[in-house]
């Protein structure tokens, strides 16, 4: 089970990373890719993730409690994939897409990556 959380962490590593050193990029590349993968797919792929960090958390002897937290939290936010119609979802998509800046992007990739660091750590 240690193996799962480091896949997710080291995916979430690269990801944060990515959203450092390319945030135009990532953010185009990232945009175009969830307004071609249909709602219900992102919420099962959420879901998934989720469930992986659920069933994994036993191995985290020091951080269960924060696995299980992420893995609700990615359920909860599958859930909500799941029940946004494609309008609202579009409009979701496309607020975030054009209100975040640069260093709100960046900020996000840097929280991920500390999340992941602590994710691999506690292993």
């Amino acid at each position: 089970m240690k193996w799962i959380l480091l896949i997710i962490g080291m995916a979430w590593i690269a990801l944060g990373t990515w959203l450092n050193i390319y945030p135009q990029q990532s953010r185009l590349q990232v945009k175009s890719l969830l307004q071609r993968v249909p709602g219900k797919w992102l919420a099962v792929a959420t879901a998934v993730i989720g469930l992986l960090l659920l069933f994994a958390a036993p191995a985290s002897h020091q951080g269960a409690g924060f696995v299980r937290i992420l893995g609700i939290l990615a359920l909860a936010k599958a859930i909500i994939f799941a029940v946004l119609s494609v309008e609202r979802r579009s409009r979701l998509l496309d607020w975030w897409f054009a209100s975040t800046n640069e260093q709100v992007l960046r900020i996000s990739g840097l929280l991920l990556v500390i999340i992941a660091v602590v994710l691999i750590s506690w292993l």
